[in-house]
């Protein structure tokens, strides 16, 4: 049926255009084209014509970065007691109120060499909201974080999804911030299992890689504990295959061999 539907479908549009002039017919693909390239825009984080985002660096050596969003929570201090045990390094996009509630873990991952980074106040979708919404959300989510980590100059913001919009490319370039993307995802959100998340984070690690990983979940606290327990395989598997983990400053800003 579903293949049925797609083929008369197609027949319905090649009849359309075959109605119109050749300019119409011009006018109307160029038009669902640049519909299909706002889409990619929008929701396909590392597509940037404007460069204003930050995404996986092609390099020799060795340096991955592990990223985790949605956070301060209950399971972000099991992490950041798995860097220390494991002697990395990592950068965490905080939600602003989050931040307000657990200010205590987000003065020990800045004091234990970590990198932190924008993601908003309430997780709002930032390409949603019009301008002034935006600013509100950025500063709010700044000013409970405190100092944001900085990559040549600009401090990262990770927008909650990763989706954006022309508003907020404008905001970022007036207020000095970076998008920053992710090379690969592992969807440990969903909650596969941890042996799911580990093989898929493996999987895709490489050197410059910026891996996305949750230690919340939006404005919720959901379990993460699958994170928590796969985090420990992906620390001591790439360790055994010479990486180093660093924070997205470390990996962007020191000249790499």
């Amino acid at each position: 049926m579903l293949v049925l539907a797609l083929l008369l479908t197609a027949a319905s549009l090649a009849y359309a255009l075959a109605q119109l002039s050749i300019w119409a017919t011009i006018a109307f693909l160029l038009g669902v084209a640049l519909g299909g390239l706002w889409l990619v825009f929008v929701y396909l984080p590392a597509f940037d014509p404007f460069g204003m985002t930050l995404v996986r660096v092609a390099m020799p050596g060795n340096r991955v970065a592990l990223s985790f969003d949605d956070g301060p929570s209950a399971h972000t201090e099991a992490v950041l007691d798995l860097l220390a045990t494991h002697q990395a390094k990592a950068t965490f996009f905080f939600l602003g109120q989050k931040a307000n509630a657990r200010p205590e873990l987000v003065a020990r991952a800045r004091n234990e060499g970590h990198a932190l980074g924008n993601h908003g106040f309430s997780h709002r979708k930032l390409h949603r909201l019009n301008a002034a919404e935006i600013r509100a959300e950025l500063e709010a989510g700044a000013t409970a974080i405190g100092e944001l980590a900085t990559v040549r100059g600009r401090r990262l913001l990770r927008a909650p999804h990763g989706f954006k919009s022309l508003t907020l490319i404008k905001i970022l370039k007036q207020q000095g911030y970076w998008l920053t993307a992710w090379s690969a995802g592992v969807w440990d959100s969903d909650c596969p299992g941890a042996e799911v998340i580990a093989k898929r984070a493996l999987k895709v690690l490489k050197p410059g890689c910026i891996l996305l990983l949750h230690d919340g979940a939006g404005a919720t606290d959901a379990d993460r504990s699958q994170t928590v327990v796969a985090l420990t395989t992906i620390l001591e598997a790439g360790k055994q295959r010479g990486y180093q983990f660093v924070t997205l400053p470390e990996l962007f800003d020191i000249p790499h061999a």
